[in-house]
């Protein structure tokens, strides 16, 4: 169906790039913003609490390279390590309080925002006037509800807080790494460019083929409903295998972008393990090379490479949130249009002159009338009509098919706005 600028509902829907990461969360109000502050200070906690382990851990290398060689006492050796295993569980109890905040907090935060979005939504649609129905695919429009609003929560749900977690992961693992030893963390840091370079990439890409997807299987989803509410007359007509292979062309696109994206998803992941390895490569030649020169000891050594090493793995485990985040982009362009969407008569609307009922009259005029349709633009359906039905009158409307007739009285009914002239009602 074309619109007034003579492109189509699926091209405009197209043309609509992701947004704004930020602007996912417009919809939250202050008890969201609170549960996510709170909830992304837990996500550091988390993410920190791992790289700082490997401290711990080259604590009781170096003492157990101590014992061994003689330089402290075995009573000494014993303590050390006891302190260090109360750190353990100390680092452990943190870790399960901040992780279990971090979940909590985002996920409702996101289910709070998701049924905020359904509910404007939903208004939003029942707002719009009947002209914007005939350049809409209904069917489109009760699928995005289900599936483009699920994507967005999954955008905006725990995975924001795992993309914090593990950003934290990576900073605070990289700082400890150029504490105990920057020349070494430099060294496994070399492939990290490479590694954030690939990653945005692929995130870029797949959230383009993500957009793409949803569009295919939204209209898929309306092309089910078109026929399932129709089905008496699909199967009166013998139509079943046209539906049929219309659903199934629906769905081949909606495959081919899902193989694309797949592609690109397999691609990233794919890119950060390699790297990721490779790091894990220069990391113990470079170490080794340390300690055989005494510049470093081995529970440094130990320490700079599990804590860049973890550091780079929290780059390596953020994919599948920026991947969802980068869904969501592309799903909420689509949403949010039709929730920003004014229309053209808002069935909602309390401004203007409200009629009493018991003082109408039910008097009718038009004058000098000119209608089309959104979906038929060059097709003037009404030119310069002129009545008048007084109270109590009959009017009879008489023509063929696509005259008019249903047409005069939806204009009564305001469905539709006339091009030109005016529809009055007692004379207002």
């Amino acid at each position: 169906a074309n619109g007034a600028d003579g492109t189509s509902a699926e091209q405009q829907e197209e043309a609509v790039k992701p947004i704004g990461m930020m602007k996912l969360f417009r919809f939250a109000d202050r008890w969201d913003v609170l549960c996510i502050v709170i909830g992304a200070l837990m996500s550091m906690v988390h993410g920190a609490s791992t790289p700082i382990f490997t401290i711990v851990f080259g604590d009781v290398i170096n003492t157990l390279g101590d014992n061994n060689g003689g330089t402290i006492s075995p009573e000494d050796a014993l303590q050390s390590i006891k302190d260090s295993a109360i750190w353990f569980v100390v680092l452990g109890v943190i870790a399960f309080v901040s992780s279990l905040l971090q979940v909590l907090l985002f996920l409702i935060a996101g289910a709070r925002q998701a049924q905020r979005i359904r509910k404007l939504y939903i208004e939003s649609v029942f707002r719009q006037e009947m002209g914007w129905y005939d350049s809409m695919d209904t069917g489109v429009l009760t699928s995005r509800v289900a599936g483009d609003v699920d994507v967005i929560f999954n955008g905006i749900g725990d995975k924001v807080g795992s993309l914090v977690q593990f950003f934290s992961m990576f900073v605070v693992g990289f700082i400890i790494g150029f504490v105990y030893g920057w020349l070494l963390t430099l060294v496994i840091l070399s492939v990290v460019p490479v590694l954030v370079l690939s990653g945005a990439l692929f995130a870029k890409a797949s959230a383009s083929a993500t957009a793409q997807g949803q569009e295919a299987y939204a209209r898929a989803g309306g092309i089910a409903e078109e026929v399932l509410s129709l089905i008496r007359t699909v199967v009166a007509f013998g139509g079943e295998e046209r539906e049929i292979e219309r659903y199934e062309g629906e769905l081949e696109g909606a495959y081919k972008v899902g193989v694309k994206r797949a592609h690109y998803q397999g691609l990233g992941m794919g890119a950060t393990m390699f790297f990721i390895f490779s790091s894990y490569a220069l990391g113990f030649w470079f170490g080794n090379k340390m300690v055989q020169e005494n510049r470093m000891s081995p529970g440094d050594v130990l320490t700079v490479f599990f804590s860049v090493v973890i550091g780079a793995m929290g780059l390596g485990q953020a994919t599948p949130a920026v991947t969802a985040i980068a869904q969501a982009r592309g799903a909420a362009p689509k949403v949010f249009e039709i929730i920003d969407r004014t229309p053209e008569i808002d069935n909602f609307s309390m401004e203007g002159e409200v009629l009493d009922s018991e003082k109408v009259r039910g008097e009718i005029q038009f004058r000098d009338v000119d209608f089309t349709y959104a979906s038929r633009q060059g097709e003037l359906i009404l030119n310069k009509m002129s009545i008048s039905v007084g109270n109590g009158q009959t009017l009879a409307l008489v023509g063929p098919s696509g005259c008019g007739k249903s047409t005069t009285i939806q204009l009564v009914e305001r469905f539709y706005e006339p091009l030109a002239g005016t529809v009055l009602l007692d004379g207002k």
